[in-house]
């Protein structure tokens, strides 16, 4: 843009999420309780929808012990652990691991009902997959049916499930 002017997007519009032939609506929310002045059970909420349905998807990330969410000093949409694992809810990268854990683990975000997931079930494998885990996977709209490392040392390649449960095999890449 001319005059070095940038558009800013309206964090509360829904961000589109295209998964192979889907297409799920997502934001992010923080909620929490006040009393006495003091805000409690701060948490940030991920909802994830499929496009055109009715129900939707809610992965809840709770402050807790060793669990970090925005209290007023960390941004909007950073959750973390004690330990130093951080994942950023803003990034569609995030958004679409967290997805796929949750698909792996049965949830439909495109049924009627609504859904709610514990975030914190789903973070390990997030941040193993943003930290480059499945990256040959994800780019290709499929998630794990097996442990990724399973097929390097042998002559077969990893086998994948789409987001239908389907299995796919697809050419290990090279590094």
């Amino acid at each position: 843009m001319d005059g070095g002017l940038t558009m800013v997007r309206s964090s509360r519009k829904p961000r589109r999420l295209v998964v192979g032939d889907g297409t799920f609506l997502w934001s992010v929310g923080h909620h929490h309780h006040t009393a006495r002045g003091r805000y409690q059970d701060c948490r940030e909420v991920l909802t994830i929808r499929g496009s055109g349905a009715r129900g939707r998807l809610l992965i809840v990330f709770r402050a807790g012990p060793d669990r970090l969410v925005p209290d007023g000093f960390l941004p909007s949409g950073a959750v973390g652990t004690s330990a130093g694992s951080w994942l950023n809810l803003h990034e569609p990268g995030t958004v679409r691991a967290l997805l796929d854990e949750a698909v792996s683990r049965g949830c439909h975000p495109d049924n009627p009902p609504t859904e709610q997931l514990d975030g914190w079930g789903l973070f390990a494998r997030a941040v193993q997959e943003r930290k480059g885990g499945v990256r040959a996977a994800v780019g290709a709209g499929l998630r794990p049916a097996r442990p990724v490392d399973s097929g390097r040392d042998t002559d077969q390649p990893p086998e994948y499930l789409d987001l239908r449960g389907t299995p796919r095999v697809i050419a290990a890449q090279r590094r």
